[in-house]
Parts: C-alpha cells; sequence; structure tokens
C-alpha cells in the first residue's frame, strides 16, 4: 500500500533469515535495532530517496525497536508503531499471559493465580544475575506446577535465552519519552 502511495518502503529478512547473514539465535532487539539503523542509512545512500524523509514503521516486537533505533543509533525523521510495547518486558508478559488465561475461559482466581506466578517468575528473570541463577531458581517453580524434566528443559532453554532476558528486562519508556520526531501509534 505504501509503495503504491509513491512511498519507497525498504523490508529485510531478519538476520539468519532468508539471504541475510548472522544469526537469529541469541540476538536481541538490540541488535535488531542495530540492523534496523544499518538499513537506515542503506536507504539514506541512495541517490532515489530523500534522505530527510527517512522514517520507520514497526509491529510489535518492531515498535519497541524503532524508538530504539531513533534515540540511540540513526536519528530518523518519523515513526509509525504498530502495537508497539510501551511497558517493560516483564509487565507486558505477565498481563499477556493472564488475559490469555481469561480468553480460554479460565476463572478469575486462576488468572489471578497465573498473575501471581507469573510477576515471581518475571522478577526472577529480570533480576537473577545470569542465566544459570535464573535456571536455579524456576527450576523449583516449574516443578511445583508439575512440569516434567522434558518440559522443565524446553521452558528453561526460553527463560534464560538472550532474547528473553533482553526484553523482560527493557523499559521502552526512557526511549519513548526522548522520541522528538512525529509519531503515529496504533493499538
Amino acid at each position: 500500500h505504501l509503495t503504491r502511495q509513491g512511498i519507497a518502503v525498504l523490508r529485510y529478512d531478519e538476520r539468519g533469515v532468508g539471504s541475510s547473514e548472522g544469526s537469529f539465535d541469541g540476538a536481541t532487539s538490540e541488535d535488531f535495532a542495530g540492523d534496523a539503523a544499518a538499513a537506515v542509512r542503506f536507504l539514506r545512500e541512495r541517490p532515489s530517496i530523500d534522505a530527510d524523509k527517512v522514517g520507520l514503521l514497526g509491529m510489535s516486537e518492531g515498535g519497541l525497536v524503532a524508538p530504539m533505533v531513533h534515540v540511540r543509533h540513526e536519528p530518523v525523521s518519523f515513526l509509525v508503531l504498530m502495537a508497539g510495547p510501551s511497558v517493560p518486558g516483564h509487565d507486558l508478559l505477565v498481563e499477556q499471559t493472564a488475559v490469555i488465561a481469561a480468553a480460554q475461559g479460565a476463572p478469575p482466581a486462576t488468572v489471578d493465580s497465573i498473575r501471581r506466578t507469573q510477576r515471581r517468575a518475571m522478577e526472577v528473570v529480570r533480576t537473577a544475575s545470569d542465566s544459570a541463577a535464573i535456571a536455579e531458581q524456576l527450576r523449583p517453580m516449574l516443578e511445583e506446577q508439575g512440569a516434567n524434566d522434558e518440559q522443565i528443559q524446553a521452558q528453561l532453554a526460553k527463560l534464560t535465552g538472550a532474547w528473553f532476558r533482553f526484553f523482560v528486562q527493557y523499559d521502552p519508556q526512557p526511549a519513548l519519552r526522548r522520541v522528538d520526531v512525529p509519531v503515529l501509534a496504533l493499538y
């Protein structure tokens, strides 16, 4: 749609996907911000692009990354944020899990219990010194919930991964407060 309106659009595969180099595994939103900043620089070098009118459109995690690009790496002329997180990752994941449980028909008491458990788990991920400490503290919680060893291993791999740890610890509000260009935020 944007291209049909005369707006140049650059879409690219994320690192390690398709023909893109690099590795997706172990990458964080900060890494993706660096990639997006490189895309902005690439566009500005194109003779057919007005370098003063380059912006970013980000959806979901891209809506978290776009302000990060603008304030930390490569200032742009505008941002379009579609369903981008605007609260810390740990708060978002707690509420997202509770809303999903409620939508699936869980009774209010169960939703409250899920919210408490998620809050405890996110606090561990947010504050633990490293992945080993996260695993050590979360293993008993997962066992208490009745998870078998295979399930525990899968959950711990997710919860101790670099992307997840960054997302849980990252608060987008400071970057959003520093944005000084026009923003269209769609939720």
